[in-house]
């Protein structure tokens, strides 16, 4: 009876090919079929006009809106149709953050893929010495 030997390169890419190949993807599928409109800033949570500049800028009539404040041109109507100006506390945006989220997930899933690559080629080596050795005891 030919003795059995333990393959831990074999064992170490059948593991980390089912971890990390696991990991991988779910989060390539995170970052291609998940829902982008659950990353929205919270109601809560609103941020100000000054706030935003960095990630967008809003127009009317070819005029930044935070030129529009400055001038003075805006007027809001309360219910009791009173006007008044608006001003930059009157402004809130909510940002639809889904492009950090996806850059942080895509920065996951190169580590994961690099590991998941990795643990793919321990495997088929793993396999190449069980099927090798497997010939010379068939052969002896």
């Amino acid at each position: 009876m030919p003795k059995k030997s333990f393959n831990p390169i074999l064992f170490v890419g059948l593991l980390g090919t089912c971890i990390a190949g696991t990991s991988f993807i779910m989060s390539m599928y995170s970052v291609f079929s998940g829902d982008r409109g659950i990353w929205w800033t919270p109601m809560g949570m609103k941020v100000t006009l000054d706030k935003t500049r960095n990630e967008f800028e809003l127009y009317i009539a070819d005029e930044s809106l935070q030129q529009h404040l400055d001038s003075g041109v805006l007027f809001l109507m309360d219910n009791n149709e009173k006007q008044y100006r608006v001003v930059s506390e009157d402004i809130v945006v909510r940002l639809n953050n889904w492009n950090k989220v996806k850059a942080d997930m895509l920065l996951y899933t190169t580590a994961t893929g690099c590991v998941f690559g990795i643990s793919i080629t321990l495997l088929a080596v793993g396999l190449f010495e069980v099927l090798v050795n497997r010939k010379k005891v068939v052969a002896h």
